[in-house]
């Protein structure tokens, strides 16, 4: 959201620098309002519906690290097995 706000300072202040002193009645500000405030939306929108794709992939994630972080010699096999000639 930084980025957004720090690029629409630039337009904005690129916008003074072309307009200058022009006046813009009430119904152009509220125009122009409206716009940014429609804009924001569908930026917002869009950032939703990556939140909203990513959510399942950190549950899975937490869910193997609480899986494979659990106790070692309850997930491992005892160690003499696995030295041992039989276990081959």
């Amino acid at each position: 959201m930084k980025f957004f706000y720090e690029n629409e300072a630039r337009r904005i202040a690129e916008l003074n620098e072309i307009f200058g002193e022009v006046e813009l009645t009430a119904v152009e500000k509220r125009t122009l309002i409206w716009l940014a405030t429609d804009k924001a939306k569908k930026q917002a929108d869009k950032y939703q519906k990556c939140m909203n794709e990513l959510v399942p992939m950190v549950k899975n994630m937490e869910r193997l690290a609480a899986e494979f972080s659990a106790n070692p010699e309850e997930t491992l096999p005892e160690v003499a097995v696995m030295e041992s000639a039989k276990s081959y």
